[in-house]
């Protein structure tokens, strides 16, 4: 027995409505039993129009049709197709029923509605013809229907000679019809098979509970609404890239791959078709086919998939893609949604900061729009005369499957599990190289007048000079922006990055958030995934585990108009020349690429390289000690270097009184941190700001009555354990130097400390504060 027809003969026999089945019988016997004056009247037409005992419109009933209703030309039309004598031969038939329905389509779109009434037009013809006609309201069903029994495209034939030639098909499988109860049980297994069977097959396993359309009972009646099943926001694609003729593109991909094909063929195959492409972006175009299901790739061989397939025989594009554009790529329901409940149309700038304000890390308008031309090119929205974007009838049936529950959509934006996110798409147009010229920072004259305006820049003490010239370092090379920053550790190294940052971006206007990272390299890094994450290849589909720094370096991809400033905090605690190959390649010449993973395709919208970011300012901190690891010849000829070992104790008391400290302790405290600066300073042991910051910060907490006490323990904690050494430079006379001070000012633990260490030095040669 067929398959088809034993579950024809089961399974749908165990869930067979009958209440369904007999509204379905009673409207055909209306429509076919009347008197022609009772049947045209128009009370009678109204019922035609809204038959919702045969199927549920859902979205179609919002287009009016009263006009119609009442239009004698529409009734007329309608009473001779109802008496209309068919061929035999199904195709024949198909072809008579198409021109019919086109014929009333045309009388009544757009006389009497601006949106074609198909559904409802649909579902006429299915109780005019039921021995011909199914219950399936929309081409999507249907296609998906002649799929699943693996007939061929019908080619010549529209929506209803599609559904003549798939009715003749079920009657060859399951059993000819002999009356009108068996044509409402086929037109009904029909909805049973989309529903229970068809529609099943194409949803993906989620990993956590969707956010439209969970597990609901079977509908009662067939319907229109389309099922749209949403992934967490968390686990969606951060956009799709767009590319012109992106959709023609893809045709030609699955054409090339419909024998068979290896990658390298692929690749040759996409650049052919579109020659501005390059190599990478052409393996990028290759991986999208893959990602929105069109191509399977099984042993390093493409072919297409089902879907690509469908959409090779001509299928509509939106009845192959909608789906998994809405299920998988994040903004594109949103999109959809905002438009269904505008009252009009929305201007493309509007709807990209809607889209935008849902995902805080899309700092460019970049990612939506591509989203936007998408929907376009699935011919979702189109331009309004009266200016803006605005839904079409498909967009407009594809909505009206998102959920309408605030709580869901609240869900669908998911903008605070989003914030900080990568954008996507930060390839842009792919073949974009570093051509765009590095965006000029802000002049000198206007950095220093906001270190002197801004009060939490002038809090820090760095002079004219260190600032003029670590811009001059940054603005005198275009395009490779590199600065290290060493000596000293708390001499405000990390500060100088931060607080410049700050100054450009607020003179430009710029968020310094999102324009500003730090980030802190830790010794265990041995290659780059530290900075650029990496491919995790046990995921399936492989899935990139992603770091701040490479969402860092795509937004800067994404915007090249604009500064991003990188701080590598203690940078050569890894060996530079290990985790920051890529970089130090790519920044040399105007035309090479970041290398980001070698997964050979794009990967949850990371690409394997991206053109250098010459708008990208780097400035790297280092401390030389035992922890730390020297920099090659490669390194430092990349870079201007900086040494940040003297301190202006003079100024930073000045900053200290400004900030609102006490004269009288901060002259306490700066008097014995400036003498023991001067004793330190020829061993090198001196200290840096952060440590007088901390020193007068214990000071002030301190509750006791003798401010010494504090002022003690302070530099015992903070001054003295990085003192260590041999005798054989000016260590010795430092510790006796020191001791000095100490004594002098009544730090009688840091000078019993000072003195066993130097005793220390003389016996031994080497001395540790720990030791």
């Amino acid at each position: 027995m067929d398959e088809l027809r034993k579950l024809y003969e089961t399974e749908f026999a165990k869930s067979f409505s009958e209440e369904w089945r007999a509204n379905y019988v009673r409207a055909v016997y209306d429509v076919h039993s009347l008197p022609e004056a009772e049947w045209k009247h128009p009370r009678f037409q109204m019922r035609l129009w809204d038959m919702d005992e045969v199927a549920n419109i859902g979205l179609g009933r919002s287009v009016n049709v009263s006009g119609a209703a009442s239009d004698p030309a529409v009734i007329d039309a309608l009473w001779e197709v109802r008496n209309l004598d068919l061929p035999t031969v199904a195709e024949q038939r198909g072809r008579r029923l198409d021109l019919a329905f086109e014929r009333i389509m045309r009388l009544v779109h757009p006389k009497h509605n601006v949106r074609r009434p198909s559904a409802r037009l649909v579902r006429i013809f299915a109780v005019l013809f039921p021995h011909d006609v199914l219950c399936l309201l929309d081409d999507r069903r249907i296609q998906a229907l002649r799929r699943y029994l693996k007939m061929p495209a019908q080619r010549g034939l529209s929506l209803i000679g599609n559904h003549v030639m798939i009715r003749d098909e079920l009657y060859r499988r399951i059993g000819e019809s002999t009356d009108l109860t068996t044509d409402i049980r086929h037109s009904m297994f029909a909805w049973y098979l989309w529903e229970r069977v068809i529609e099943p097959i194409g949803e993906v396993e989620l990993p956590e509970a969707p956010l439209a359309a969970a597990p609901q009972p079977p509908e009662r009646t067939a319907t229109d609404r389309p099922h749209v099943v949403l992934l967490p926001p968390a686990q969606q694609r951060k956009g799709m890239f767009f590319v012109a003729d992106n959709l023609s593109l893809l045709l030609s991909i699955l054409r090339a791959a419909e024998g068979g094909v290896g990658r390298d063929e692929m690749i040759a195959a996409i650049m052919a078709e579109a020659p501005q492409l390059k190599a990478n972006s052409a393996g990028q175009v290759l991986s999208q086919a893959v990602t929105l299901g069109l191509l399977t790739v099984d042993s390093g061989t493409y072919r297409p998939t089902e879907a690509g397939t469908a959409l090779l025989e001509g299928e509509n594009p939106a009845n192959i893609l909608t789906k998994v554009f809405l299920r998988n790529i994040y903004g594109f329901a949103i999109l959809l949604d905002e438009l269904r409940r505008a009252e009009g149309p929305v201007t493309k700038s509007a709807m990209i900061d809607v889209v935008r304000s849902c995902r805080p890390s899309w700092t460019s308008e970049r990612a939506p729009n591509m989203l936007i031309k998408w929907a376009s090119t699935l011919g979702l929205i189109r331009d309004s005369e009266a200016g803006g974007i605005e839904l079409t009838e498909d967009g407009d049936y594809w909505a009206s499957g998102l959920p309408d529950d605030p709580a869901a959509l609240e869900a669908m934006r998911g903008t605070a599990v989003l914030d900080g996110d990568a954008e996507a798409g930060s390839s842009g147009d792919l073949d974009a190289e570093s051509d765009v010229p590095a965006p000029a920072l802000p002049l000198i004259d206007a950095i220093l007048a906001r270190f002197a305006e801004d009060p939490e820049l002038r809090s820090l003490v760095f002079t004219d000079d260190q600032i003029r010239l670590f811009h001059a370092a940054l603005a005198a090379l275009e395009g490779k922006r590199f600065v290290l920053l060493a000596g000293l550790s708390g001499t405000g190294k990390t500060s100088l990055a931060r607080a410049y940052a700050r100054a450009c971006c607020d003179i430009l206007g710029l968020p310094v958030k999102r324009h500003y990272q730090e980030t802190a390299v830790l010794p265990d890094w041995t290659d780059p995934t530290g900075l650029l994450g990496f491919v995790n290849p046990l995921a399936n589909p492989p899935a990139y585990q992603e770091t701040e720094t490479l969402r860092f370096l795509m937004a800067a991809d994404s915007q090249r108009d604009q500064p991003f400033f990188l701080c590598l905090d203690e940078m050569n605690l890894a060996r530079v020349e290990h985790y920051f190959a890529p970089f130090l390649s790519a920044m040399e010449g105007r035309s090479t690429r970041l290398s980001i993973h070698a997964a050979g395709d794009v990967v949850e919208n990371v690409p394997t390289t991206i053109p250098w970011p010459r708008n990208l300012v780097i400035v790297g901190t280092v401390n030389m000690d035992e922890t730390t690891h020297p920099f090659s010849d490669k390194v430092l000829d990349r870079a201007f270097t900086f040494e940040f070992w003297d301190v202006d104790l003079p100024g930073w008391r000045q900053r200290a009184l400004a900030k609102g400290a006490g004269r009288e302790l901060v002259d306490r405290v700066g008097d014995a941190l400036e003498e023991l600066y001067a004793a330190l300073y020829p061993a090198r042991r001196h200290f840096g700001y952060r440590a007088c910051d901390e020193v007068l910060a214990f000071c002030q907490a301190f509750a006791g009555p003798d401010p010494a006490v504090a002022l003690d323990a302070a530099v015992l904690a903070k001054v003295l354990p990085k003192i260590r050494g041999d005798d054989g430079g000016a260590l010795p006379k430092a510790l006796e130097e020191a001791r000095a001070v100490c004594s002098a000012h009544a730090l009688k633990a840091s000078a019993d400390r000072l003195a066993r260490m130097a005793e220390q030095l003389r016996a031994q040669g080497v001395v540790r504060f720990w030791s």
